[in-house]
């Protein structure tokens, strides 16, 4: 099961839309709105009005979000699927400058990673790629007499063609 499925079964089960944690796609659009145009403070003050005016065909009805504060409303935005974890780990490097003792002065770095297979797998999983997901190696070309060799897309290129293509017809 991809992780989506996963997710949808989960929210089936508690009886929760698919849009969840958001109440329906109205609450789900001024969450979105609101992340990407708006800041914290702003996002206080606007969930503080009274509410907030929706148009629905000819008329404008007095719409209340769930979330009453920015507080609630990221507590919302931190339910939602963040996908693979983080993992924080420790490199060190030789710095330009030299200690006391003439070696030199070792840093400390912090490198945050996701594990890429879990990434790719999540990418591949996830309904809303489906259509733009490509598998099959192809051949293009920029000219119609098939001349001039296009690489643009990773399936496009002569590895994926080796790797998919040779073992096909090297395993008959």
């Amino acid at each position: 099961k991809t992780l989506f499925e996963e997710i949808r079964e989960s929210q089936e089960a508690m009886c929760e839309p698919p849009i969840a944690p958001f109440l329906d796609e109205e609450e789900w659009d001024l969450a979105r709105w609101l992340i990407k145009n708006v800041t914290q403070m702003a996002t206080e003050e606007f969930l503080k009005m009274k509410g907030s005016y929706r148009h629905t065909g000819q008329t404008r009805a007095l719409y209340h979000p769930s979330y009453k504060s920015n507080y609630t409303f990221l507590n919302k935005v931190d339910q939602l699927p963040t996908g693979p974890e983080w993992k924080c780990k420790i490199i060190q490097t030789a710095g330009e400058l030299l200690g006391e003792d003439g070696d030199p002065i070792i840093e400390e770095h912090e490198l945050w990673i996701r594990d890429p297979v879990e990434c790719v797998r999540e990418l591949i999983g996830n309904p809303a790629f489906r259509e733009y997901m490509v598998y099959a190696p192809e051949k293009t070309y920029a000219d119609k007499h098939g001349q001039s060799r296009r690489y643009d897309e990773m399936w496009t290129g002569d590895w994926w063609w080796k790797t998919q293509v040779g073992r096909t017809s090297s395993s008959k």
